[in-house]
């Protein structure tokens, strides 16, 4: 090809960007070793049209135009600078840029598309309305590029993923109830949050309106099993418990001794007293009964409108073979009631046992039966039966539909070979999900036992699962501050909230819950934090919050080359 003119330009310098602009023979260029400085050339006379500084007063040589970028209009350009300082113009006359106009943005690559919308790109993304000036979406790591409609690719090898255009970026809030671990209640539906630290104070949150209920509670540091070499996030064997609707909930007064509030109206206690240090608690869905297990292995009930004891029981210190367990004191880890109130649950751990009673009276529907470990969480089904189910660190997973279950007739289970500090039951009861410490998170058929892929992996010891009420959606949360949402149809993640302390390290959570029909996310972390985030459900959450870019699906490249199904984000 033979060149009909050649120019230099003004200054000397390298041209790092082109841009012709429609309609005329003109060309902007932008380059190095001129500044922040726009060049518009005449092609047809290889002559200068103008020659402006566009981001500001001329600074030192080493800044540059990194790249220019034409509007859909035609009449306005965008100037990005080497240092991601970011400016639109409009191309006013023949010899001037014209006024530039607000809008600014950490970006290297700019990408117009529709009528409205710029993307600037580099290891974070943000997508403006380039004629209000208004950042409308972001991405805070990853290069997006367009793709038509609210869409945009990442290729970010070997994972390739299509994101759109999501709500308004959830608010959220954060409580520290207390140093260290922290935990949290919630009631059958989601409205009520009642949170609380290892040591300070127990706080009832109506997460609707974001008000606490009353004031808050000073409570005692709960007794806790001796900790290990290396604490594990897992939950607080003995927590401030909430009952199912709300009404009550209860708190260590000291060691040996409850107190239970009602959740609204004068905040004066009813004290439950015991010789014995207080090991575990647990209301029913009323809150009118109270259960707890001392050191010594033994239940008792009390009975809250008239503040009596109602019944004690020894039962928890036999073993199945009646001689004992182990012959060592054990430690009551989790108690739990049935939905109707009618049964409670207790897991022991050095015992190893699970058994079942009949609150009316205390008798035994399941005595205590041995497990292959100690106990870690119980959970009832919604069923009218009250399948029980039990997990243990093992990874051991009980279903407890027929008791009683004698020592030749061991109730049914799947295993995961690897601790569960949590499990979950779906709401229609067909499903039983387990957190595992092997950084896997697996769902269950209830009836078969058989697992039902894909697991939900994760980078580190999953903690807690639970499920939206729809059951649609599954949340899982990991010891390295991951909290996901899962879509159990597809498998796919669906949404991601990483946790980070005040230096940027990941902050271990111990607990995370759907709340407010799964519009709101609860976690409890190790480092003394609860917290709350909005869920995007299709609407705008407020004005003050810039819209985020939610993964649709993905895919990996294989070995030929082919796009494969991927999961994750």
């Amino acid at each position: 090809m033979t060149p009909l003119w050649e120019s230099k330009v003004r200054d000397g310098g390298t041209a790092h960007s082109l841009c012709p602009l429609p309609g005329s023979a003109q060309v902007l260029i932008g380059g190095q070793g001129r500044g922040y400085r726009v060049l518009c050339l005449d092609a047809e006379k290889g002559e200068a049209a103008w020659d402006r500084e566009v981001l500001g007063a001329r600074r030192d040589y080493t800044v540059s135009v990194a790249q220019l970028g034409l509007a859909p209009d035609g009449e306005h350009f965008v100037v990005v600078g080497s240092e991601g300082d970011t400016m639109l113009h409009r191309v006013h006359d023949d010899n001037s840029p014209g006024v530039p106009l607000t809008i600014r943005g950490n970006g290297l690559v700019p990408i117009f598309s529709g009528p409205e919308r710029l993307t600037l790109a580099t290891r974070g993304t943000t997508v403006w309305n380039w004629k209000t000036g208004q950042r409308i979406a972001r991405h805070p790591s990853e290069y997006l590029q367009p793709c038509g409609g609210d869409r945009f690719l990442s290729r970010t090898v070997p994972q390739i993923i299509l994101r759109q255009m999501g709500g308004r970026e959830p608010a959220w809030m954060e409580w520290q109830p207390g140093s260290g671990k922290t935990a949290f209640e919630l009631d059958a539906a989601g409205h009520r949050l009642l949170l609380s630290g290892r040591e300070g104070t127990a706080e009832l949150v109506d997460l609707e309106t974001r008000q606490r209920i009353g004031p808050a509670v000073r409570h005692a540091p709960p007794p806790e099993v001796a900790p290990t070499e290396k604490e594990k996030p897992r939950r607080m064997i003995a927590r401030p418990r909430l009952a199912a609707d709300g009404s009550a909930f209860v708190v260590w007064q000291d060691e040996r001794t409850l107190a239970v509030y009602a959740a609204v109206g004068d905040r004066v206690p009813l004290l439950v007293p015991s010789a014995s240090p207080i090991r575990c608690a647990a209301l029913s869905p009323d809150g009118k009964r109270l259960a707890f297990a001392t050191e010594d292995g033994i239940w008792k009930a009390w009975n809250i409108p008239e503040g009596r004891p109602m019944y004690s029981s020894p039962a928890l210190l036999a073993s199945p073979g009646n001689e004992g367990a182990y012959h060592e004191r054990g430690v009551v880890m989790c108690m739990e009631f049935s939905s109707d109130g009618a049964r409670l649950a207790i897991g022991t751990e050095r015992w190893c046992t699970v058994s079942i009673w009949r609150t009316e009276d205390g008798a035994a529907i399941q005595p205590p039966a041995m497990q292959a470990h100690s106990v870690a969480d119980l959970c009832f089904a919604p069923d009218a039966a009250g399948t029980l189910w039990s997990a243990d660190w093992l990874g051991q997973c009980r279903r407890w539909d027929a008791p009683p279950y004698e020592l030749d007739q061991l109730a049914p289970f799947f295993s995961v070979f690897a601790p569960v500090p949590d499990c979950a039951v779906s709401p229609d009861g067909r499903w039983i999900a387990a957190a595992s410490w092997n950084r896997t998170a697996t769902v269950h058929d209830a009836a078969t036992l058989q697992d039902q892929p894909p697991a939900m992996e994760h980078t580190g010891e999953v903690t807690s699962v639970d499920w939206s009420p729809d059951g649609r959606r599954l949340l899982t949360a990991s010891a390295t501050g991951e909290i996901y949402v899962w879509d159990r149809q597809t498998g796919r993640r669906m949404f991601s909230w990483p946790q980070l302390d005040v230096k940027g390290q990941t902050a271990a959570v111990v607990q995370a819950a759907f709340a407010l029909n799964d519009s709101r996310i609860v976690i409890a972390r190790m480092d003394g934090q609860v917290r709350m985030r909005e869920v995007y459900a299709g609407g705008r959450v407020g004005a003050d919050w810039a819209d985020k870019l939610e993964a649709m699906c993905g895919y990996r490249i294989g070995d030929d080359g082919q796009l494969l199904p991927w999961r994750g984000e």
